[in-house]
């Protein structure tokens, strides 16, 4: 009886080599797709180069894409600074602008002009904002802050009235 349930030395070894045949594709496909992969990108604090901010932004912020571009189609990523007291008149996306606040406190307002009202929010560290593609806001700075937008390109910065918009006046 105890034949049946073991299956004897030759039944484990027969199961082994069963096994290990069974699951070798497996193995040679799972190597296989990550040498094709490219190597993880990792970026720190320190490492990011920090860049005169867009055109369509007024001077004094700065700004560094940390992977993808986002002028072309397809997932990007980028960090922002602005300093205190910087304003960023209203404007709309053409797509989804997902912004993670990594210091300081920036506020916004998705209507009117960027004062305080009660349709403004100020969000610091660690804050999460999901604004909905061509919805019309304004943000500004409190103090000194820092935040990540991921989204996907192209994107655009459109103002609402162009004559906030500071490519027309370089």
């Amino acid at each position: 009886m105890a034949r049946l349930l073991t299956g004897g030395a030759n039944m484990g070894t027969r199961c082994s080599l069963a096994l290990a045949s069974a699951l070798a594709p497996v193995g040679i496909a799972l190597a296989h797709g990550s040498a094709s992969r490219p190597p993880p990108t990792v970026i720190r604090p320190d490492d990011i180069v920090w860049q005169p901010g867009p055109p369509t932004l007024e001077p004094g912020s700065q700004g560094a894409v940390l992977a993808g571009n986002p002028s072309q189609p397809g997932p990007f990523t980028l960090r922002v600074r602005l300093p205190a007291r910087y304003r960023i008149a209203p404007h709309r996306h053409p797509v989804d602008e997902r912004l993670t606040v990594l210091s300081g406190t920036l506020c916004f307002a998705t209507a009117g002009p960027a004062n305080v009202a009660q349709d403004t929010l100020c969000i610091g560290p660690g804050t999460f904002r999901l604004m909905p593609a061509n919805v019309v806001h304004s943000d500004w700075a409190l103090g000194p802050v820092e935040y990540q937008i991921e989204a996907l390109g192209p994107f655009d910065l459109i103002y609402v009235n162009p004559g906030d918009d500071p490519r027309h006046r370089r």
